[in-house]
């Protein structure tokens, strides 16, 4: 029997497969959206061809994934044209491999530059500061805490 590269023998065409991501995610720029309906032996799905800038591989993007991209880009297909998505491995719930789609969210910088240094770590140690290097407590006056001649009960602990 000879060694067969499934790949090989059977082409895989104009369609993004998880093969081609080979393990790692791989960011896109979307550069259309084409309708349209999947025939299966178990009935039809309505789909959505996605094409990309730099590739001619198109992705297929099932209600889970169109959903998804909508989420973050808005429920009209015409608004995710020029928009970055991250394809990436996964699983279907049967464990069959597949492509999941996620949207490329902008940085939320809550109102500082996003190329501002983060604050410095903070010291292991506080600084030791003369005259407050230790903690200092109201001292008790004495007798003011009971001890253990003051329980008289039959408690044993």
């Amino acid at each position: 029997m000879s060694d067969i590269d499934i790949n090989e023998y059977f082409p895989q065409g104009d369609y993004l497969r998880h093969e081609h991501l080979q393990g790692r995610a791989v960011k896109l720029v979307i550069s259309g959206v084409i309708p349209k309906t999947v025939e299966s032996e178990y009935g039809s799905k309505r789909a959505l061809d996605l094409t990309f800038h730099g590739t001619d591989k198109i992705f297929t993007a099932f209600p889970k994934n169109a959903r998804a991209i909508g989420d973050g880009y808005g429920p009209k297909v015409s608004g995710w044209i020029g928009k970055e998505i991250v394809l990436k491995p996964g699983r279907t719930s049967n464990n069959k491999a597949t492509i999941d789609a996620e949207p490329v969210y902008e940085q939320v910088s809550h109102g500082l530059p996003l190329d501002t240094p983060a604050a410095p770590a903070p010291s292991p140690e506080p600084p030791s500061v003369p005259g407050i290097d230790e903690p200092s407590y109201p001292a008790e006056p004495p007798g003011s805490l009971p001890g253990p001649e003051d329980y008289e009960d039959n408690i044993p602990f």
